[in-house]
């Protein structure tokens, strides 16, 4: 062992440094916590897992463990002894030139006891207006190249209302340059009193790395949100605030690669998937390997536990999933028993089209992330996979400098080229307006389409290689990003497009041009436009984009409807896949030229960076193969919270359903037996797992989910025939007598119809004839008279009317069919509750029940409140002159009924003195009735 001395021992690098237990048992907490994930042991911990969260904190692990593992520790506890200003090996960053950057020499930097996370001191920031930073220059932390490191910091911060404190680090290589590709960024946090953790993973992909390079940050919104505006305009910072570090520390773990053979991630036409696992450690400490495969809800369906993994060659590892669908592969490598690596992959199995693809038909499109081309070589397998028909691609944004257009526009021929391989129809976005750009003139970056009309000469240098470039083969453009909205506030609107493609129609013959707007805007004309893209927030509610959407329908240019997915974090994985997949559903569903949502896949870091598929990436993948070349054609009523929409194909005999429960509970299910054709139907899932629904006597039996469903080979005629079905009018008065009603009947096909129809008995009415034989021409409704008599005991409330059809159509069919109709009465306005009251003189709980009528008549009325409970006479209350508008309550008790009608009903209601009016219902007790003294219910209609 060294001994060193004290403010020399807190930083000291190597295998023999002598280590305080008391910082290192939080440190290596903090390390697995963040960087790692956690473990995740229970049905909770994995369904956060596979959501993102963190789980719980790891056990201590063994000394010797630390030993090998810790690189670098920053304590900042050498103001014990030396009292230097700024802790040993950092330096202010823009010292001497940083004014101009957004870093002046306001505010201090020192060594401090006010506050510390372990020991005494830590290493404070005092605002004073502009941003700071503290480095650690190359030198310090020498690395291993082709190794991976944990950097962790403790932060906490005081008074900060627009800055926030941050980490990032990076590598140096041997000449002590910055490797630009290694830089990582923390989170921007707040924490305001407490202290929090972050934490990096850098990855030593560098043959030329040599040390490692860490920055300490307390930055205002200009530097850690980029410059969006020009230099000129003023931002609100922060002129006061106080941020403390603590515990800097740098740790070495074994590098983890995990990937499948499959491009893109997505394997078609098969439920085998082959990981392959590569594991590097060069501490060479005994590891341990488990893989586990995470399903949609977060349950595991498959693990393996491989002892020393580590490995030259790749290590392949077949899996079988159960089902179509989007998974993710966990690996964790532990040392001794304890977690010390952590990798992630997701990926997606899913089948082969259904239904053949016609390209130019294919209304479908994804926008592709500014940052696309860093990860060119992964994107045309994603997309050729994706089947979609049209690639926003972002070819301008706010990094992009001048020096840099030749080699950007160049390095995008490849990706170019391979998405019109496709049939790829592409769409250059003019996203943003470089930043430098920007700044000269005193702009945001997001106001390309007024920029760009203003002054054409000033974009020169960024858009002509670009037009000489692309302009014959790219004839789509959108001028700015889908939820910049810059349209909406220009009065010469239409003046600054003609402009806008005037300039680029010097390149490109004929171009079309899309304006950005947003679906919330209010009184916006876009009919002189020649296209227009829509852009729905994740804000507007699924089942309110149609609304939405309908005041942007009138004109006859071009549209594109631009769907934001839910945000992923505030729902669980099945959730946001549910709602992603009703939002594009509901925009489809107005007939878009184009319906296009951002590209379905993520750079993780989890994964070493690469691409990875979300679950919408299936969804899309099959909402393309189940609705393209089709459209929506109505709606019929399958029951109460309950979606059915009827797909109309472009081909005879391609006509589809898509059905789904309105349920917030995932497990919800509602099974049904109805024919919906002459054949067998078969029923997809949204990531294209199928079975088939025999034909029987009784008909198609399926079932319905809050996952939504799309059922091919359906007869639409025969599904609208059945909806026709109905009684009218549909509400029945409660009333002792005979009333009039029909029954109709449509026919949908183009030929003559003809049958019988037979209604069922009903214990609690009366109907005649409960026979009739039909014949209804093409396009025309059938009327068949009946008259119907209530009895007195009818129950109010929704009501179904059965009746079995013999049918002769486009063929035979022997059908059953249901139609709804209400039971009440419309003058009455009638409720009741109950409650527990304790008898004082029995000791007995008695059961209070409580009604109240209101007339909503234009007459006085004379009613009769009544209760019929087992065990009890009938009970009764007159309200005499109820005026019109007025209410009257009443209230019956029953001795000792908490316990003599626990899991019991009772028929309450009430009734019009010497008319035939009567209303009933029945009011249900809990049989736990003695736990809900003074609870208050609500009468249910049945």
């Amino acid at each position: 062992m060294f001994f060193l001395h004290w403010f020399n021992h807190h930083d000291h690098t190597g295998p023999h440094r002598i280590i305080s237990p008391r910082w290192t048992r939080g440190l290596m907490i903090v390390v697995a916590w963040i960087a790692l994930s956690g473990t995740h042991l229970g049905a909770e911990e994995t369904r956060r897992l596979v959501q993102g969260f963190a789980g719980p904190d790891l056990t201590d692990m063994p000394e010797p463990y630390r030993m090998h593992r810790l690189v670098r520790h920053f304590s900042f506890e050498e103001a014990e002894v030396a009292p230097y200003e700024m802790p040993l090996h950092f330096y202010r960053y823009g010292a001497e030139d940083g004014a101009a950057r957004g870093f002046p020499p306001f505010g201090a930097m020192r060594l401090s006891d006010r506050m510390a996370a372990t020991g005494r001191w830590s290493f404070e920031f005092q605002l004073d207006g502009g941003s700071m930073a503290a480095r650690v220059p190359t030198a310090v932390i020498p690395i291993m190249p082709y190794a991976d490191y944990v950097v962790t910091a403790r932060v906490r911060t005081k008074d900060l209302q627009k800055a926030r404190a941050g980490l990032s680090a990076w590598l140096y290589d041997k000449q002590g340059a910055i490797i630009q590709p290694t830089i990582v960024q923390s989170r921007m946090i707040r924490s305001e009193g407490e202290w929090s953790v972050l934490a990096l993973t850098v990855r030593g992909d560098h043959p030329t790395a040599a040390d490692l390079g860490i920055e300490l940050q307390a930055f205002q919104p200009r530097q850690f949100r980029g410059v969006t505006s020009g230099e000129h305009r003023p931002e609100i910072e922060d002129v006061r605030g106080t941020v403390w570090f603590d515990d800097v520390t740098v740790w070495h773990v074994p590098r983890i690669e995990l990937t499948t053979r499959t491009p893109g991630h997505v394997a078609i036409d098969t439920k085998r998937t082959v990981l392959q696992m590569k594991v590097r450690d060069l501490a060479h400490a005994d590891l341990e390997a488990h893989l586990r495969i995470f399903d949609l809800d977060g349950s595991v369906i498959w693990e393996k536990i491989i002892d020393r993994p580590q490995a030259i060659n790749p290590r392949d590892v077949e899996v079988e999933t159960p089902a179509f669908g989007w998974y993710r592969a966990l690996l964790d490598i532990r040392t001794e028993g304890q977690l010390t690596a952590r990798r992630w992959l997701d990926f997606l199995v899913l089948p082969p089209r259904h239904r053949p693809l016609h390209g130019w038909h294919n209304h479908f499109a994804v926008e592709l992330p500014p940052d696309w081309w860093e990860h060119s070589t992964e994107l045309n397998d994603l997309v050729d996979r994706l089947d979609v028909g049209t690639v926003i691609m972002p070819v301008l944004d706010s990094s992009l400098t001048s020096r840099e257009v030749r080699s950007r526009y160049e390095s995008m021929r490849p990706a170019v080229e391979a998405l019109r391989e496709h049939d790829a129809r592409l769409i250059f976005s003019l996203h943003s307006m470089p930043t430098e750009l920007a700044q000269r003139h005193d702009r945001t970056v997001s106001e390309v389409l007024p920029a760009l009309a203003d002054d054409v000469q000033m974009w020169r240098a960024y858009l002509d290689q670009l037009l000489i470039n692309y302009g014959l083969e790219v004839e789509h453009w959108q001028i700015g990003a889908a939820e910049n909205e810059h349209a909406f506030d220009q009065p010469n609107l239409a003046q600054l497009v003609r402009r806008v493609r005037q300039t680029i129609s010097e390149f490109v013959p004929n171009p079309m041009v899309y304006v950005p707007f947003s679906v919330e805007q209010v009184e916006t004309s876009i009919d002189a436009l020649q296209a227009a893209s829509i852009w729905i927030p994740a804000s507007v509610n699924a089942h309110s984009i149609p609304e939405a959407v309908e005041p942007w329908q009138q004109g006859g240019q071009r549209r594109m409807l631009a769907v934001e997915p839910p945000i992923a974090h505030h729902y669980a994985t099945r959730e946001a896949t549910l709602d992603g997949f009703l939002r594009l559903l509901h925009a489809w569903r107005m007939n878009p030229d184009l319906l296009t949502t951002p590209a379905p896949w993520i750079a993780g870091t989890g994964n070493g960076g690469g691409l990875m598929p979300t679950p919408n990436f299936g969804v899309i993948r099959q909402m393309i193969d189940h609705l393209h070349r089709r459209r929506f054609d109505g709606t019929v009523h399958l029951g109460d919270q309950i979606s059915c929409w009827l797909l109309r194909g472009d081909e005879p005999g391609d006509d589809a359903l898509v059905a789904w429960l309105h349920d917030l509970d995932p497990a919800a299910e509602r099974r049904f037996t109805m024919q919906l054709s002459d054949d067998h139907l078969t029923i997809f899932d949204i990531f294209g797992n199928s079975q088939t629904a025999y034909l029987t006597a009784d008909g198609h039996e399926f079932t319905l989910t809050p996952m939504p469903v799309i059922i091919e080979d359906v007869s639409l005629d025969l599904v609208r025939f059945r909806d026709s079905f109905a009684l009218e009018p549909g509400f029945l008065p409660a009333e002792n007598r005979a009333h009039e009603h029909e029954l109709l009947l449509h026919n949908p096909w183009p030929v003559p119809i003809s049958g019988t129809l037979r209604l069922h008995e009903h214990d609690d009415l009366r109907i005649a004839p409960r026979q009739h034989d039909f014949l209804i021409r093409p396009g025309e409704t059938g009327r068949m008279p009946v008259q119907i008599v209530l009895d007195r005991g009818i129950l109010a409330g929704t009501r179904h009317l059965k009746a079995d059809i013999r049918l002769q159509a486009d063929g035979q069919y022997d059908l059953s069919v249901s139609a709804e109709f209400e039971v009440g009465l419309e003058d009455l306005e009638f409720t009741a509750t109950w409650r527990t009251a304790l008898n004082v003189e029995t000791g007995e709980e008695d059961l209070i029940v409580t009604q109240y009528v209101t007339n909503r008549s234009e007459r006085i009325m004379n009613v009769e409140l009544f209760v019929v409970a087992p065990e009890f006479s009938q009970m009764r209350r007159i309200v005499s002159g109820l005026e019109p508008g007025d209410m009257a309550i009443r209230s019956f008790r029953l001795p000792n009924g908490a316990a003599v009608l626990a899991g019991r009903a009772m028929r309450i209601g009430v009734s019009e003195r010497g008319g035939v009016a009567r209303l009933n219902q029945l009011l249900s007790i809990p049989s736990r009735v003695s736990d809900l003294a003074g609870h208050t219910e609500t009468a249910d209609s049945p």
